[in-house]
């Protein structure tokens, strides 16, 4: 808490209401199961969602910043990316959340968020990227029939695609 980070970190429903995460108290990490809040509001309560998760921290305290010599401007990132285990094409999805909590002692405006999308299909090579503005779609696919050379990370004969899709904005 010193360095100004949440006191809690990943979600998890807190059972016996002790503030504390004890898994032997009944305490688990906070997937609403019985799907009892509506997940809507700027205040609510962070939750996990998927059958896989993967949850992480970062912000722009700590380090130099090397690229930009700007100034740390403070905010805190909670990510999720998750995945669901399904019958249909949502089982080839990987979706991302962010939770942006501001951390600096001055309000924030004239904001601008976007993302880091730099994929590699197999050889990277001869792929190619763009982007669908009608449909908000970030795209890369290689620009032939058959993927590389044949090294374990090229995919040889009909490689994929993959789409980046922002289905809600900050």
């Amino acid at each position: 808490v010193s360095k100004g980070q949440s006191y809690y970190m990943a979600p998890f429903y807190d059972q016996d209401g002790d503030g504390f995460y004890d898994p032997y108290n009944g305490d688990y990490p906070y997937y609403d199961l019985k799907n009892e809040e509506c997940n809507r509001s700027r205040d609510r309560v962070s939750k996990l969602f998927g059958d896989i998760t993967f949850w992480f921290v970062f912000n722009d305290k700590g380090n130099l910043h090397k690229e930009t010599e700007g100034d740390a401007i403070g905010l805190e990132v909670q990510a999720q990316e998750f995945a669901f285990a399904t019958n249909d094409e949502i089982n080839n999805m990987t979706f991302t959340n962010y939770r942006i909590i501001n951390r600096s002692t001055f309000t924030l405006i004239d904001t601008y968020f976007g993302t880091n999308f730099d994929p590699d299909l197999g050889d990277a090579q001869d792929d190619y990227v763009g982007c669908d503005v009608k449909r908000g779609l970030g795209y890369c696919y290689n620009g032939k029939a058959v993927d590389g050379t044949g090294a374990t990370w090229h995919y040889g004969l009909n490689p994929p695609a993959i789409g980046v899709d922002f289905f809600e904005g900050p």
